[in-house]
């Protein structure tokens, strides 16, 4: 038995996931929920979201409150936020250890 797939389209491609809601994948019908034309699935910075890793971190609350501000300033998805704080945060460790092998080099 083969699994529906996604039936969300756009210019110049479809989805290839499994439907499991009204004939979509779940983050095809999280964007039609939104109001959002079907597009392909990327996350923060371009990465497929396929190829990102669930992580449960705990956080001062401070941090919280400044990264919920901005996703409300935004009027949009925490979630965004806070992969868009890591990564900033990860490019500059990667600026670091680049410079580091600079050095001994």
């Amino acid at each position: 038995m083969t699994a529906n797939l996604c039936t969300a389209s756009w210019p110049g491609g479809s989805c290839d996931r499994p439907a499991e809601i009204s004939d979509l994948c779940r983050a095809h019908y999280a964007q039609q929920r939104r109001g959002k034309t079907f597009a392909p699935l990327k996350g923060a910075h371009g990465a497929d979201l396929r190829e990102m890793v669930p992580v449960l971190i705990r956080i001062p609350a401070d941090d919280a409150d400044v990264i919920r501000a901005e996703a409300e300033a935004r009027g949009g998805d925490i979630i965004e936020v806070y992969r868009e704080a890591v990564a900033a945060f990860a490019s500059e460790l990667r600026k670091r250890a680049n410079r580091q092998q600079t050095v001994d080099a």
